[in-house]
């Protein structure tokens, strides 16, 4: 009858418990049942989905339950990095009007008064001269063309900025998820640890447990306790850093949903054309080298003469005469014809060029380095699903059992019950590299806002 009540007493200890309220608010539960052998795969398979609390239904007053499109939403209205990069647009427009405006017109008045001796002309002479250079070269249509550049170049960086910002939150939402998991794993190592604690100090009671192992099995409840705190603020850091991110440094958010790969695959041949037409990266490059030519062809117009148009009256007291005068004035490049504008012009296209080029080449590398470690983390995961967390559940029913029947201490049990949490533990750091990797080849790919 002892052996069947110590029985019934340790089944419960593979089946995951509720967790209790932890200091993070509503962190995401794992109420997965203890995983089962499973056969090989080639490729890995998504843990079972965690519970998460309910979303609030506008991003902007977000509950601390924050999903992966909100923070997509958030970061695009609410970053102050893309709030800076934003604001050069309207740089790039004030630039587009003052393009179109046309040269100022000159007023010039002279009045001649004689002061001794005798002019035919009378006493006094009055000149009025009106002015208007006239830009004959387009120069007002090359400026227009440059500062339309200049907006769309303005606009592309903030595209690329975002999509920097998104890989960046898309990460730490990825490490908040695995954070919570940990955190949940613990919770039911010292739950599960606590139940074997009560087991051994009831047989200690009655006499089959020595006093050594009550002590054993409290201390190892202790030391799994003790991990929880470390846990906590692993998932405030993590929440921390993305309030940051979109600019409420107070909040902690929870990362809502499941830590699972995607499972897709990826051929950096096919999808390179791809790539090079849609990588926000790749298309401010080429914005940027599209602004160089363009501000190479208004040094060019710019450096050609600007002749001034002018008309004017001349009026003389001596019997009140009025004459008409007009004339072109034209400056003649004759040492300065524009050559500096037009070099520091044509050195920062070239400049833009390499640049473009060197984009191009580190998107093309990036793809495949960032394929390459999707794939080997893959097998890894799936190598270790397949020899390592199927055979966990196993070890540990053959301990609990040997040690029902008296064949095996309280220090093989709880061995067996260390192997099996700490496994889990490891499975979620393999998972979590997984979808990392999948993160990076999302952000090489320019498909960072996509989602399974």
């Amino acid at each position: 009858m002892n052996t069947l009540a110590l029985l019934l007493a340790l089944l419960p200890l593979g089946a995951a418990a509720p967790p209790t309220p932890t200091p993070v608010g509503p962190a995401a539960r794992d109420d997965r049942e203890p995983p089962a052998p499973r056969p090989a795969a080639t490729e890995p398979t998504p843990p079972p989905r965690d519970d998460v609390p309910p979303r609030a239904a506008d991003h902007a007053e977000a509950s601390d339950a924050l999903e992966l499109r909100e923070l997509f939403a958030m970061l695009r209205d609410r970053s102050p990095k893309l709030a800076a990069e934003r604001a050069k647009i309207e740089v790039a427009k004030a630039r587009f009007q003052g393009a179109k405006v046309y040269p100022n017109p000159i007023v010039n008045f002279q009045a001649l008064q004689l002061l001794s001796g005798y002019n035919q002309n009378g006493f006094g002479t009055y000149t009025v001269f009106l002015q208007q250079p006239v830009l004959i070269a387009g120069q007002r249509v090359m400026r227009r063309r440059a500062a339309a550049a200049e907006q769309a170049k303005a606009e592309a960086e903030v595209e690329r900025s975002f999509h920097d910002l998104a890989a960046e939150g898309r990460h730490l939402f990825a490490s908040l998820q695995a954070r919570q998991r940990h955190h949940g794993i613990l919770e039911r190592a010292v739950t599960d640890l606590e139940r074997v604690r009560s087991v051994v100090e009831a047989r200690h009671s009655a006499g089959a447990e020595s006093r050594y192992d009550v002590v054993r099995i409290g201390l190892e409840v202790a030391k799994w306790r003790a991990k929880l705190p470390a846990s906590t603020a692993e998932i405030h850091d993590a929440g921390g850093k993305i309030g940051v991110l979109v600019g409420r440094p107070r909040w902690r958010p929870t990362a809502a949903g499941t830590l699972a790969p995607t499972g897709f695959d990826a051929d950096p041949e096919v999808l390179w054309p791809d790539v090079e037409r849609t990588q926000p990266s790749i298309q401010a490059a080429r914005r940027n080298q599209t602004l160089a030519a363009r501000e190479l062809q208004v040094a060019r117009r710019e450096a050609m003469p600007t002749p001034t148009l002018g008309f004017g009256i001349v009026g003389i007291d001596n019997f009140f005469s009025m004459s008409a005068l007009g004339g072109v004035t034209m400056p003649l490049p004759v040492f300065d014809w524009g050559q500096g504008p037009v070099a520091k012009a044509r050195a920062e296209a070239h400049v833009a060029d390499l640049e473009t080029k060197a984009v191009l080449a580190e998107a093309k590398a990036e793809l495949e380095r960032a394929v390459d470690v999707m794939r080997e983390r893959r097998t890894a995961l799936a190598q270790f699903e397949r020899d390592v967390l199927a055979q966990t559940e196993g070890i540990q029913r053959m301990a609990e059992d040997s040690y029902v029947t008296g064949q095996a201490s309280i220090l093989e049990l709880i061995d067996a019950l260390e192997i099996h949490y700490e496994v889990e533990l490891e499975h979620i750091d393999l998972v979590e590299a997984v979808v990392q990797a999948e993160i990076d080849l999302l952000h090489v790919l320019g498909r960072i806002e996509e989602e399974p």
